[in-house]
């Protein structure tokens, strides 16, 4: 991993633990070792339509949500195809402006990016706009360095999570990254 890697962190809210679970929003940011790129994205989505095409809703993470003070993500009526066409133009968009492929992070190997490329196979999108040999997960570098743990937000948007977790691996690489 280099300082000058362009990265792209996604950050989901669900109905579940599942990669078949409810996505309800999406919330992803570019950033390199120093900043924040200007580009950001978010969108909601309608969780019966999902629902209908087979995604599920965990009746413990449903429960859970009633429990937040936060309202649920979701906007019943969203176009989740145009979002999801949207979100992949987006990073294949931004790609090329920067001349580079991203290394993509979320917190958790085994949650955000196995659960929205399951969305994209749910709607019929065949190739992810990122190889998949740059995954990274934030889970592991904060269990290697926790000082790279700033403050934990925990309003439960999926913006200001990917941005709050972007945060963590830039300071991880401006200390540890030479």
């Amino acid at each position: 991993m280099k300082k000058t890697d362009l990265m792209l962190m996604i950050d989901l809210e669900t109905l579940g633990t599942k990669a078949n679970s409810v996505v309800l929003s999406l919330g992803a940011c570019f950033f390199d070792s120093e900043r924040i790129l200007k580009k950001d994205f978010y969108c909601e989505f309608d969780r019966e339509c999902q629902s209908s095409k087979g995604r599920r809703m965990s009746p413990e993470t449903f429960r859970w949500w009633s429990e937040q003070v936060t309202v649920m993500p979701g906007l019943e009526g969203a176009n989740n195809h145009k979002n999801l066409q949207n979100f992949i133009d987006w990073v294949n968009v931004t790609q090329v402006e920067e001349d580079r492929d991203c290394k993509v992070w979320s917190n958790g190997a085994s949650f955000d990016i196995p659960m929205i490329e399951s969305m994209m196979e749910t709607y019929n999108f065949t190739n992810t706009p990122w190889k998949f040999w740059n995954v990274r997960d934030v889970r592991t570098i904060v269990d290697i360095y926790p000082e790279c743990k700033g403050e934990v937000v925990n309003d439960h948007n999926a913006l200001r999570d990917a941005k709050n977790q972007a945060t963590w691996i830039q300071k991880y690489l401006q200390d540890k990254v030479r």
